[in-house]
């Protein structure tokens, strides 16, 4: 062990840094001094994350936080020793802590992926601002309505003693003031028990839809943007400043850490826009589905140009939707035609409707002549997360199809797909008209 301390720590056949910056006192200070700063600031961050965890306890996800902490402090741990090296060339020992920082952002990168599903079901802060202004202004209908109530019951009250007073000579007409007295009671009780009930009930969904919403508003801001960024930046520097003390192996693994932090960062952007629309209110009105859905071609064919591909989109076809909402399905639909039929000769994608369908309820449809899929996993298609291709195959996130499926069902529609494997796929949907829009 002490020998194998001592190897590590050895300069023996080594030259100090230095040499290479020719002693240059303008160029080797700004490093030292650089390297020096950023290491410190990186020895900071894991107390002050834990200082932050330990005086709020009930946030989740501390096993990230402690990944984080540990990657952060071997980062810091790199730089330092970047500052070293220009005098004393301990190049084994700073190559060993290359290591252990890779292999702490690949368990990060690891960890955040299999605590996604957890991180899915946390709302956002505008959802929550939003429930907190509900119940707000629930509580005080219910003030309203209960005074409302109160003021009935004395009305009530007033109006048959007044009546029995009057008519108290007349025994039939007495008893029937007292059975609507004691009916008017029993409407009065019957809506204030109903209405307490509701109001507990929403009360309930709203405190679990704000604890969610919290969760979801600090993850997103705190325990995904930030480590995505750091784990691109610190694996570019890593590249950068200590590409020469690494095999290629080494080198290539930290290109699959950057690929694996912009796929990431990819999915934390579909499924934030996932969470924009199920938060999303419909706003409906006549759209132009040919134009949309040539301005989505226009768009493929700039970003992803194609000579061999026949696109040919139906003219005049029209809807009451939300334009915003119907962007985004086309896009989603288009764009997976698009990508499936790549490697497909004669590559063929249409949009239109069903003629035999009615204009009251028509059917619009994606349909292309790409890779297909086994109908036998249609189930999984609009689940977040299912693919039925890898990534390897066609890159995706999983999510496009979901956030299609909740847009159509926002409108009181319904989608669904055909396919065989190797003959294309087609996707089907359905808008529900403007009154039967789901709340």
């Amino acid at each position: 062990m002490l020998n194998w301390l001592r190897n590590l720590t050895s300069t023996t056949g080594f030259t100090p840094h230095g040499y290479c910056l020719l002693w240059s006192p303008g160029v080797l200070w700004t490093d030292v001094i650089s390297n020096s700063l950023i290491a410190a600031a990186y020895y900071s961050i894991p107390f002050a994350m834990w200082y932050f965890l330990r005086r709020r306890p009930d946030l989740p996800f501390a096993r990230l936080a402690a990944l984080f902490a540990l990657f952060i402090l071997a980062c810091g741990t790199t730089h330092l020793l970047d500052a070293v090296d220009i005098w004393i060339p301990l190049y084994r020992l700073d190559a060993a802590v290359c290591v252990v920082t890779a292999a702490a952002s690949v368990a990060t990168a690891i960890a955040l992926y299999f605590d996604m599903p957890h991180l899915l079901t946390i709302p956002s802060r505008v959802a929550l601002e939003t429930s907190n202004t509900r119940l707000r202004e629930e509580v005080a209908v219910r003030r309203r309505l209960e005074a409302e109530m109160r003021e009935l019951n004395r009305t009530l009250e007033y109006r048959i003693r007044l009546r029995t007073a009057e008519l108290q000579h007349f025994n039939d007409e007495l008893r029937q003031e007292s059975a609507e007295r004691r009916l008017a009671q029993q409407r009065v009780l019957a809506l204030n028990e109903q209405l307490e009930q509701r109001v507990a009930d929403r009360t309930v969904q709203l405190q679990f839809a704000n604890r969610e919403l919290e969760a979801f508003s600090y993850s997103v801001a705190h325990d995904l943007r930030a480590p995505l960024r750091a784990i691109d930046g610190f694996s570019r520097a890593l590249v950068e400043d200590c590409s020469t003390g690494l095999p290629q192996e080494g080198l290539g693994f930290i290109d699959r850490i950057r690929a694996a932090s912009a796929r990431m960062g990819e999915l934390i952007d579909s499924l934030l826009a996932l969470s924009r629309v199920t938060r999303g209110t419909l706003e409906r009105r006549l759209v132009d589905l040919s134009a949309l859905a040539h301005e989505v071609q226009r768009t493929l064919e700039a970003h992803r140009p194609r000579a061999a591909v026949t696109v040919l989109i139906e003219d005049g076809l029209q809807a009451e939707a939300d334009p915003k909402y119907l962007r985004i399905v086309l896009e989603n639909l288009l764009d997976n035609a698009w990508k499936y039929t790549e490697r497909t000769a004669g590559a063929r994608i249409e949009f239109g409707a069903l003629a035999e369908q009615t204009a009251a309820q028509p059917t619009w449809f994606v349909r292309d002549n790409g890779a297909g899929f086994d109908m036998r996993y249609a189930d999984k298609l609009f689940g977040v997360f299912q693919r039925l291709h890898t990534h390897e195959e066609f890159p995706g996130t999983g999510v496009g199809l979901a956030t299609v499926s909740r847009i159509i069902a926002m409108h009181g529609g319904r989608i669904w797909a055909e396919a065989r494997p190797g003959a294309g796929a087609a996707f089907f949907f359905t808008l529900g008209p403007a009154g039967n829009t789901p709340a």
